[in-house]
């Protein structure tokens, strides 16, 4: 069952949790009984991915109830080669008093793309045929228990009324939305039925052929609750541990859509490729599972065997299928472990993503549970799996048997503090996390104040620390947290003063603009510390040279910058003094002076023109830059200069053209001159023409 999906891309809307079941992992999928009836969670209001509470199982019993509806109509099969073509049919289903039915058209686009998404992620292997797309079934309504309850029977009806022969994949769409399920599916059925509720979206298509394919779902394991960690403390099941049976979003049986599948959920179906098992220690390579190749794609994926327990390693990165899932703001991907999916006597289980990076960037949830570079985990046997290294599409891993179980990290080491104004930059080198990830950090002042960071991402080993005491030095220690705990404090860095910070008159937001001889320019003012005793002088320094000197009037200050007449690109900056006489220059930007030109080309100078006629010209100020067009006519009559504003028509700055119309605004036939005249804001440009009114 695919729950629905919130606004956000990919995520879905989820009701409930899955609770955990109790089993050995990585034992065989036992067969389910057949004709389970579908037990539903009940809907909670707003609940989504990242807000809904995962609930901890505290038994077998209570982790047989599951949130999702995968139905079984026989005994579900052992893994199976899928290969070749499979034929599906679509039937959309209405009853008296229901919604309407999404167009053929939009079923046979929806279904093309689910097609071309197995053909990718089964490379080629497996392929759906071009469905055959019934008119719409009409069948007795669902009843009192609603649609879900009625599935059984509305798929027997349809299939009936729409003459479904033997196929694959009956493919049924319900007009009606039970709570928060969008869609379910026969488990390991042939024919496999699936049923998609409301929208026809392809992520649910996919996800429940999916399921008649034989897959489970893909779900994320969070262990240790308050004291977050990797794995469970024990591979003989999964108490203590919050398992979010969609979990998983980089897997299409999981949350997210578009994204491959795991290596396990490949390995199920025949579609994986090369992989290795792993039963001493050795260092190996991984490919990306993603990447596509004309070549020999490599290992795809690393199975260690933990004393029969099996762990896969696979490397996620943004190529192909994943590249969506890989450059989400929180994503990190990379090495990922997984627990294969196992069974119980009644349910199958998904297969768990393994959070590598326990209790780090709660906003990325599961999205960032690959292992860093130079960062390791170790399984509840003590067998530790560290990634040294990573290209784009390859990484290297040491799997080390007999590592024993990990500790506290070391001390980081070379603290190392700088200091501009009243905030110090801390860096460190990232210590031995000694088997778990580091995921914070914690830097303690000699003031006796303390910060945390994150150890996530790519700034990982530095921290700012703002608000120094002016004239005070201090010093910093570096300690460093994974899920066994706090390290030793490292050594302290050098020492640092806080000095004094001035205003800076900030110019940046005209970074890269293009100046057409004189300009003004509003610097914003940054006050560097609270105390700030006001502006004194604001100068605008350009190329190393003082120009001009800032202007305030009620508060704010402006500058009026005559650029010349010499283009080329300048280097500008400000220097700040406040009233204590503290002096800052704001960061160096880059500006194209440019010296505003305008040349009328048509008509041509002495022309005869009648009362409306094209008025073309070349310019090299950007549209953009133009506040307004002035054009005026002047003449001479009876000794006196006369001058009119004369309307444009169809007015076109960029392609330097517009319809003058001379009538009615009392120019007499004969000689005339013709002023365009361009309002730039600080300057204005014109040209000018000598017509005569025929």
């Amino acid at each position: 069952m695919l729950p629905v999906r919130s606004a956000r891309r990919g995520l879905l809307a989820i009701a409930a949790l899955l609770l955990a079941p109790a089993f050995p992992l990585g034992a065989p999928l036992a067969p389910a009984d057949a004709a389970v009836a579908p037990v539903a969670g009940a809907p909670v209001a707003g609940a989504t991915s990242s807000s809904t509470r995962p609930v901890r199982a505290e038994s077998p019993r209570s982790a047989v109830r599951m949130d999702d509806v995968v139905r079984t109509r026989r005994p579900a099969a052992t893994p199976r080669v899928v290969r070749g073509s499979h034929d599906v049919t679509v039937v959309r289903v209405r009853w008296p008093g229901s919604g309407g039915s999404p167009s053929a058209a939009t079923v046979e686009d929806t279904m093309a793309e689910v097609a071309d998404w197995y053909d990718q992620v089964s490379s080629g292997r497996f392929r759906l045929a071009t469905p055959r797309v019934t008119p719409v079934v009409r069948v007795g309504a669902p009843g009192r228990g609603g649609c879900l309850s009625a599935t059984d029977r509305i798929a027997r009806e349809a299939a009936r009324k729409a003459r479904v022969g033997r196929i694959e994949h009956l493919v049924l769409h319900l007009p009606c939305r039970p709570g928060y399920i969008a869609g379910l599916g026969d488990l390991g059925a042939d024919p496999g039925r699936v049923w998609i509720f409301g929208a026809f979206r392809p992520g649910v298509v996919a996800h429940e052929i999916g399921h008649n394919l034989g897959l489970p779902h893909a779900g994320s394991l969070t262990c240790g609750g308050r004291s977050p960690r990797s794995f469970p403390s024990s591979e003989r099941g999964l108490r203590g541990c919050d398992g979010f049976e969609y979990g998983d979003p980089f897997d299409a049986m999981g949350i997210d859509w578009p994204t491959a599948l795991s290596s396990s959920q490949l390995d199920r179906l025949g579609w994986l490729g090369e992989r290795r098992t792993v039963r001493s220690t050795t260092t190996v390579e991984l490919a990306s599972l993603g990447a596509t190749s004309a070549g020999d794609p490599g290992v795809r994926a690393v199975v260690v065997d933990d004393g029969g327990v099996p762990w896969w390693l696979e490397l996620r990165t943004a190529d192909g299928l994943d590249a969506d899932a890989c450059t989400q703001p929180a994503a990190a991907c990379g090495v990922q472990v997984r627990a294969p999916a196992s069974g119980s006597s009644r349910w199958p289980s998904p297969s768990w993503l393994i959070d590598a990076t326990p209790g780090s960037r709660p906003e990325a949830g599961h999205q960032d549970a690959a292992i860093p570079v130079g960062s390791s985990v170790t399984t509840p046997r003590g067998t530790r799996i560290t990634v040294l290294s990573r290209t784009g599409s390859s990484a290297r891993v040491r799997i080390e048997f007999g590592a024993g179980a990990a500790r506290v990290p070391a001390a980081p080491a070379a603290v190392v503090a700088t200091v501009e104004g009243r905030t110090a930059t801390v860096t460190w080198a990232p210590p031995d996390d000694r088997g778990a990830v580091v995921t914070r950090y914690r830097v303690t002042g000699s003031d006796g104040r303390t910060r945390t960071a994150d150890a996530i991402g790519a700034d990982a080993a530095r921290l700012r620390v703002g608000g120094l005491t002016t004239g005070r030095s201090y010093t910093f220690t570096v300690e460093a947290r994974n899920e066994r705990g706090w390290s030793p404090v490292s050594q302290p860095s050098n020492e640092i003063v806080a000095e004094r910070v001035g205003t800076v008159a900030d110019i940046s937001r005209y970074d890269g603009e293009t100046v057409y001889g004189r300009t003004v320019l509003y610097p914003s003012l940054e006050a560097g510390d609270p105390d700030d005793p006001g502006v004194a002088t604001i100068e605008l320094i350009v190329d190393g040279e003082t120009v001009a000197t800032g202007v305030e009037e009620i508060g704010s200050w402006s500058i009026t910058w005559d650029a010349g007449d010499r283009p080329g690109t300048r280097t500008v900056w400000t220097r700040t003094t406040d009233r204590a006489g503290t002096v800052r220059e704001s960061d160096r930007i880059t500006v194209t002076v440019v010296v505003p030109s305008l040349r009328i080309t048509s008509p041509s100078a002495g022309a005869v023109v009648p009362e409306t006629f094209e008025l073309t010209w070349l310019t090299n100020v950007d549209a953009a830059e133009i506040r307004y067009v002035d054009l005026q006519a002047t003449w001479v009559a009876d000794g006196e200069e006369l001058r009119s504003y004369v309307e444009l028509i169809g007015l076109d700055e960029q392609a330097g053209r517009a319809t003058v119309d001379l009538a009615s605004l009392g120019i007499p036939p004969g000689p005339f001159t013709l002023t365009l005249l361009f309002d730039l804001g600080s300057r204005e440009v014109e040209a000018e023409v000598e017509l005569t009114l025929g």
